[in-house]
């Protein structure tokens, strides 16, 4: 299987099987039988839900908005996200032994953090299901690494625009080079929206999780305000005092 555990979602893809759940955590939830709910078995059990519940929950929080949740909680992420695939790729099985590949913009600086803690053995109830679960990491990868699997050219660059981050990676044969990353990620493009729709929404700032949904969804009306002239023009502000010269970065090496 293959995870890359973004601010924006939680990307999964294994033979046959490809889904994207919404990196929301919430830590403050019951145990259920629903996607995404987890309980991790020990003396003091571990309860949380990832993905859509979370999402619409008020105690739920967005990944991108801590720094530290995709190294210290990516435990928790995966389970999450691992807790929708197994109800649809084995959804018989009570022991599994899961060896995946998992993509981090921290793939230099944390891998074997990443490593450590998805490396073990342990008792968990994925969406009402007692499992005993075995990860194996096979490999830890800069994100956007997919791109470069049928690509030929001997130096070429990426360029991957997530919520939380944007990272230049360079390749030489197919093998990453040092990877720059800044926080100026899409999110920072929502922020900046919420504060210019005050122009189009009667001096409101817009929510930001419906700004969030709606345009990626390829919807520009949040609760009957038309915001598509304060995308266009926060996204030119976005790319050019932020992300232009970074782009430019690419092209030289």
């Amino acid at each position: 299987m293959a995870i890359d555990a973004a601010n924006s979602a939680i990307k999964v893809a294994s033979e046959g099987y490809e889904d994207k759940i919404a990196s929301y955590i919430d830590y403050r939830c019951s145990p259920s039988d629903t996607l995404g709910s987890v309980v991790i078995k020990g003396e003091k059990d571990d309860v949380f839900c990832v993905g859509y519940g979370a999402s619409k929950s008020p105690t739920g929080k967005a990944t991108v908005s801590d720094k530290s949740t995709k190294i210290n909680e990516i435990e928790k992420l995966y389970l999450g996200a691992l807790s929708y695939c197994h109800s649809k790729l084995a959804p018989q099985s009570t022991t599994i032994k899961n060896h995946i590949v998992i993509s981090s913009h921290a793939w230099q600086s944390h891998k074997e953090v990443i490593k450590g803690k998805l490396e073990r053995s342990i008792d968990v109830v994925l969406a009402g299901k007692a499992i005993a679960l075995t990860t194996e990491v096979l490999a830890v990868v800069p994100e956007g690494f997919g791109v470069v699997v049928s690509h030929g050219t001997e130096k070429f660059v990426t360029l991957d625009f997530g919520s939380g981050t944007t990272i230049l990676t360079p390749y030489i044969n197919k093998k990453p080079q040092e990877s720059q990353v800044t926080d100026l990620g899409v999110n920072q493009l929502y922020v900046m929206i919420q504060s210019a729709m005050k122009s189009q929404n009667y001096g409101y700032t817009g929510d930001l999780r419906k700004i969030r949904e709606q345009i990626e969804n390829g919807k520009f009306v949040i609760d009957g305000c038309n915001i598509k002239d304060v995308y266009n023009q926060c996204l030119k502000q976005w790319w050019n005092d932020g992300l232009k010269e970074y782009a430019y970065q690419g092209k030289r090496i």
